[in-house]
């Protein structure tokens, strides 16, 4: 019993003692400094103040690194309180160590009370636990701010000390604006004396400083009163938009591409079995495209993707190739060396790749900070295409969205960074077909048949995967009540998304009552697929994209694109066709759109071009597309005036 009791009381304590909170009261000054950057009176539509957001950086010379975080977030309504009473840290744990030096939230009336240790996590990154992947290396530390409340302030400051992620060098990008007003923030930046650090700020201008002491330069970066961004719908990146700083020690990006390169030396390698599953795979093929794609199509189904959340990935060493085919599992830096690996095993020579893919690369100076890691393969001499073994379900010989992106080739000879060709929305189009029979009851009867390529395709077998079964012939069904309410699908037939071997289609057959509408002595209907009801691309992410009568920021849409539609309409001899839409045209620069109508034998024959020459459209772009989008509803509106009874 005595035993008993003991234990009970030492779990008490060890309870007790993670939840104690440490309470007491800021200074004066700190409280003037919150209650003087304002409230939901001085900021009516943010949900937060960024009071502080200060950094400091402690650079050694072996590229080694102490960071200081320190941020004041005073929450000002139920959605800000929401989003940053959970902070999270990732880290890298080969790399660097995280600790949580402040965590507490201040009341309005100027006392504090700290984070419980109950209440902060050192855990795997959440994204691989869904993917039950349980990479040790990858982990975050979680602060629960959770006794939060509307009018308090969240006072956290964080250090994290870093191995070098680039030897004897360094790089970094700072965002200094977001969503949220911010009042004050600093960076601060030492680096030894011997040390020359390249810097430049962009959208925006900041207080600059340099101090020059014994064996370091602090450099220091200062500005006030930062407007928030507004948010829009699918706008670009922050990253593309608000003040940020970029620093590096690398003076060109050829150093910078030597040294990624030599990140990848012992890690493209092979063992037997990789030997046997290369030559299983190419087995037979030929044709030098057939062997590639017979390859990269294994790593993007068999090799699973475990995305970083950590800005430096891509410049992370990455896994022996041998490694990760063993494990089936790796970030894209792994999946593409053991791709590398492979198409040399099989004769052909490839390079790794770095690029960004939701925002624009800044040139000026060379930074690590790339979002994703590609393959370049080489076709001809010195002529490469570049494929994405992430995408499992991309089909394509090779990933549209990387026309007219920045690339830097990883060699030991180091390469400058440069723009890679741009491709015409021509690659990623869809394609509609259909064939349609109007019968002298007024019954629509319709088979569609839908395919794409490139991006267009890629959409169409992710819509399958998400939507499987009969769920797939729902969400069509409901899409094709825009040709008339109660259209129904009689039969189906839709592609396996993973059979990337075979082209992707979708073929129906559709029917709609009471298609053609009797006003006096003629009759009325409308082209089928006038209104692009069976076009995925505009009627679910287009016309959805364009909601705003205007936009302020770029709208990003990943990759140009485009559709093209083509239909037959069989009208029952019973009818006589008296007038149809007029045929028209709309080029303006990205947009084109293009309608042709023509009437022979009692058939309308109706085509429709449609093309976004651009993978992110700024405001007067997007004024061009809602104008043409004028023009496609007034077609959509217009009629086939038909007359019943035989030509005279």
């Amino acid at each position: 019993m005595k035993r008993f009791s003991i234990f009970v009381i030492s779990i008490f304590l060890i309870f007790s003692f993670l939840n104690s909170q440490e309470k007491g009261n800021i200074s004066k000054d700190l409280l003037y400094k919150i209650k003087s950057a304002g409230d939901s009176k001085t900021f009516k539509n943010a949900d937060a103040i960024i009071v502080d957001d200060n950094v400091s950086i402690q650079v050694q010379e072996d590229g080694s690194s102490v960071r200081t975080d320190h941020s004041l977030i005073k929450i000002l309504t139920q959605r800000g309180k929401k989003i940053f009473s959970t902070q999270k840290f990732p880290y890298h744990k080969r790399y660097s160590k995280v600790k949580i030096k402040i965590s507490r939230i201040i009341h309005n009336d100027g006392t504090y009370i700290s984070v419980p240790e109950a209440n902060i996590k050192d855990q795997t990154i959440a994204a691989t636990q869904q993917m039950n992947i349980f990479d040790e290396n990858f982990r975050e530390l979680v602060v629960q701010f959770s006794s939060a409340k509307i009018g308090d302030t969240i006072d956290v400051k964080t250090t994290v000390e870093s191995k070098p992620i680039l030897k004897n060098n360094f790089s970094e990008l700072l965002l200094f604006q977001s969503f949220y007003p911010v009042i004050n923030t600093k960076a601060i930046i030492k680096m030894p004396k011997n040390m020359t650090l390249y810097s430049i700020v962009k959208n925006g201008k900041m207080k600059e400083t340099k101090k020059d002491g014994t064996n370091f330069t602090t450099y220091i970066w200062e500005a006030k009163n930062i407007k928030a961004l507004e948010k829009e719908l699918a706008m670009v990146s922050p990253l593309d938009l608000g003040l940020k700083l970029i620093v590096s020690t690398f003076k060109t990006w050829k150093d910078l591409s030597k040294y990624g390169a030599e990140l990848n030396i012992g890690k493209i390698d092979k063992n037997p079995e990789m030997i046997k599953l290369v030559n299983s795979l190419i087995k037979g093929k030929k044709d030098k495209k057939e062997r590639i794609l017979a390859i990269f199509r294994y790593i993007s189904k068999s090799i699973r993707y475990m995305g970083s959340s950590m800005d430096v990935g891509s410049f992370l060493e990455p896994h022996k190739a041998t490694y990760t085919l063993e494990k089936k599992y790796g970030v894209c830096r792994d999946k593409s060396v053991l791709m590398i690996s492979m198409l040399k095993i099989a004769g052909i020579h490839s390079e790794d790749v770095l690029i960004n893919v939701t925002h624009k690369t800044d040139i000026e100076i060379p930074s690590i900070y790339f979002q994703h890691a590609i393959v370049a393969v080489e076709i001809e001499k010195d002529e490469f295409i570049y494929m994405d073994p992430t995408l499992e379900l991309s089909s394509d010989f090779g990933e549209s969205y990387t026309g007219g992106k920045y690339v830097l080739h990883l060699s030991e000879a180091g390469k400058n960074i440069y723009k890679n060709k741009p491709y015409t929305a021509e690659k990623s189009m869809g394609c509609i077909n259909a064939i349609s029979e109007i019968s002298e009851n007024g019954k629509l009867f319709s088979k569609i048949t839908i395919k794409g390529k490139g991006y267009y395709d890629f959409i169409l077998r992710q819509i399958a995967k998400r939507f499987p079964g009969t769920m797939q012939n729902f969400l069509f069904t409901k899409i094709l009540q825009t040709i008339q309410q109660g259209t129904s699908i009689k039969k189906s037939e839709f592609g396996k998304p993973e059979e990337l071997d075979k082209e992707y289609k979708i073929n129906l057959e559709i029917e709609a009552q009471n298609f053609i509408k009797e006003l006096g002595d003629f009759y009325l209907m409308k082209i089928p697929e006038g209104k692009s009801s069976a076009d995925i691309l505009l009627s679910l992410v287009i016309y959805e994209l364009t909601r705003l009568p205007e936009r302020e920021y770029p709208l990003f849409l990943f990759s140009k694109s485009g559709s093209y539609i083509k239909e037959e309409v069989k009208i029952d001899k019973a009818y006589n066709i008296k007038a149809f839409p007029d045929s028209f045209e709309f080029n303006e620069s990205p947009i084109f759109v293009k309608f042709d109508v023509k009437v022979k034998n009692n058939t309308i024959f109706f085509k429709r071009d449609f093309k976004i020459e651009t993978s992110t459209l700024y405001p007067d772009g997007y004024k061009k597309l809602k104008k043409a989008f004028v023009l496609i509803d007034k077609f959509n509106k217009s009629f086939v005036i038909l007359e019943k009874g035989a030509k005279k």
